[in-house]
């Protein structure tokens, strides 16, 4: 599991961080949810931006001095999470730190606990050339270049994560199938400045009781 410093605010906040949070604030905002799961405590600047929206506000993360909500293992989100219930779910660079034999059945868990929508996001093993153009008399134009690491099959260059989308044996393609067991993908984006986090906007697939009940 991840072991970072996230007291080091100039070690972990750098500047391609915020980018990845402002899609992160931008996605959940825009959906207007009255609450807020996030797994993943960090150094607590998303939970205090949604609480300043008046979002309530729910933390899960295996370390307890963070004093998340709800303290556990990823792995055991059944569990832990019991029969909680919130508007949407924010879970950015988490998943990849367990093997993704669970990755599904984690997903299982979001799809009973989120009622609305999951922000999700992973990295994506790649070389890119990322950037904006800018000029006075022109809208900002975003680019991302990718070209996917489809070659390597281990992440010899972070020895805590398992495995990131375009590894080999971890394609695009096999993450959104796993992900379309539960969910539907309504957006996929690289991050601003950031493409190493692939964004995944989902909303969730109505099964019959879902129906019968509303």
């Amino acid at each position: 599991m991840d072991k970072t410093d996230y007291s080091n605010f100039n070690k972990y906040v750098k500047m391609k961080r915020w980018m990845s949070y402002w899609h992160q604030v931008n996605e959940i905002i825009s959906k207007k949810p009255q609450s807020v799961l996030i797994i993943g405590v960090g150094n607590g600047i998303l939970p205090a931006i949604f609480r300043e929206k008046n979002i309530k506000v729910l933390t899960f993360d295996y370390d307890h001095r963070l004093k998340p909500d709800y303290c556990g293992d990823i792995r055991n989100a059944r569990a832990i999470l019991n029969d909680l219930k919130v508007d949407a779910i924010l879970c950015c660079q988490v998943l990849e730190h367990v093997e993704y034999e669970y990755f599904e059945e984690i997903l299982n868990v979001f799809s009973r606990v989120a009622k609305k929508c999951v922000v999700l996001s992973l990295p994506h093993c790649h070389i890119a050339l990322s950037g904006w153009i800018k000029a006075s008399f022109l809208r900002r134009l975003n680019f991302n270049i990718i070209v996917p690491s489809f070659w390597i099959k281990d992440c010899f260059f972070n020895s805590e994560h398992f495995w990131e989308v375009g590894m080999k044996n971890y394609s695009k393609k096999k993450v959104a199938t796993s992900i379309n067991k539960k969910f539907h993908i309504n957006r996929v984006y690289h991050a601003t400045m950031n493409p190493y986090h692939l964004f995944y906007i989902l909303s969730k697939k109505e099964t019959c009781y879902e129906k019968s009940s509303e």
